[in-house]
């Protein structure tokens, strides 16, 4: 079986079609979103910091700061991508260098408490040789009071709440491999450190939690493994995917976006689209037409005490009748809920589950109902006009020789 990871199962979670380009058509892509790219440079740098004062070195700001820019201009490529049209690479660029200041300010001298490891490579088993993930740790420490702290560095640009945290399960993962390694060990803590804030945030799993996430992990890997069809899932995501030109969510924006306007204008596919916009418009018109029509129709029949109005092809029949009903959901809320809270206490809640209350109303009429329930909803029943227009076509005698 394949060996997964946190984000390998994340992007399958995000968008199926994704998960198949790259992981199983292996299809690679060098685009980048700057953000991404800013990250992962603070990232090294941190690393550094870390591994230079495990071998006793310290380094200064100013270290740190030059390596972090020499980083930058190594790695840059021209298919790092920025969504922002008010921000620039140097934008960016200083945000990461401030980032990396805040936090050497913040956690200076860095002897709070021992590190023991710094990018670790780690694969862990789920429960069985079958599912087994494989990650890398930022960042294990060691407390003076023995608790092992799980530490990440996140460039985001939003502050999580702090339930959002205790519901996060890269770390808890992370988690899994440490008890692994250290099978002592009582107490974990994880800790982000959201370096655009200068902000860290903690939360800690239960043995419970966790064993509940290897059970939705083994479920989640059992389903990729299953999965036949792979489809594509639109989301806010997609700006900073580089499978566009694969996807069929995108592809054809692509190809518009690249075009001149004027053969932009006659490509097929762009112009039966503006056309069923067009129509759609004027179904939506007739629409209302019609029911103003009707409307006029329903009144002058009732005004003039007639049921069937003849024209020249058709006659219509127009059928005026009260109907007794019960509150719909849309119509009245409150006294919708009321009757799902009669229904369930009256034990027929698996006959009228969906609580179509049209449907109830006609148990009610029909004498289906247990005499209780029937009692309290007969005082909710209203009375409302119901008109429907049949159409048909003239029948002999509608035309009469004068």
């Amino acid at each position: 079986m394949t060996l997964y990871s946190y984000s390998r199962i994340s992007t399958y979670e995000t968008c199926p079609l994704q998960y198949k380009l790259q992981h199983i058509d292996n299809i690679k892509t060098e685009e980048e979103g700057v953000e991404a790219f800013m990250g992962t440079r603070v990232h090294e740098t941190l690393e550094k910091l870390y591994k230079d004062l495990i071998l006793s070195k310290m380094n200064t700001v100013d270290e740190l700061i030059d390596y972090y820019n020499a980083k930058w201009k190594e790695k840059w490529h021209d298919e790092v991508f920025i969504n922002r049209d008010d921000m620039t690479e140097e934008d960016y660029r200083k945000t990461g260098e401030r980032a990396i200041r805040d936090y050497y300010a913040t956690y200076h001298p860095f002897d709070h408490n021992k590190t023991l490891w710094t990018e670790k490579r780690v694969v862990f088993s789920l429960g069985d040789e079958d599912h087994k993930l494989r990650g890398v740790i930022d960042r294990l420490d060691k407390t003076p009071e023995g608790v092992l702290e799980i530490h990440d560095y996140k460039a985001s640009g939003r502050m999580p709440t702090q339930e959002k945290m205790d519901a996060d399960r890269q770390l808890a993962l992370y988690q899994i491999a440490v008890l692994e390694a250290y099978p002592d060990t009582e107490n974990v803590e994880l800790v982000w450190h959201y370096v655009l804030f200068d902000q860290e945030m903690r939360s800690r799993r239960t043995k419970k939690q966790l064993e509940e996430l290897k059970k939705e992990y083994i479920e989640a890997i059992d389903e990729i493994e299953a999965a036949e069809e792979f489809p594509p899932n639109e989301s806010a995501l997609c700006d900073w995917c580089g499978y566009w030109e694969y996807c069929p969510a995108k592809k054809h924006l692509i190809k518009i976006d690249g075009m001149p306007e004027k053969e932009r204008k006659k490509e097929k596919g762009y112009v039966l689209v503006d056309r069923y916009v067009e129509l759609k418009e004027q179904v939506s018109q007739l629409g209302e037409e019609i029911e103003d029509v009707k409307e006029q129709l329903i009144r002058y029949a009732e005004d003039n005490d007639v049921e069937v109005v003849r024209g020249t092809e058709k006659r219509a029949r127009i059928s005026i009748k009260l109907e007794r009903k019960l509150p719909s959901k849309s119509a009245d809320e409150n006294a919708y809920f009321e009757i799902v809270d009669l229904v369930k206490k009256a034990g027929v809640w698996e006959e009228e589950s969906t609580l179509n209350t049209r449907k109830l109303a006609r148990d009610l009429e029909s004498g289906n109902l247990p005499d209780k329930l029937a009692k309290k909803l007969q005082k909710m029943i209203f009375e409302e006009e119901s008109a429907r227009i049949y159409l048909s076509n003239l029948k002999e005698g509608d035309e009469r020789d004068e």
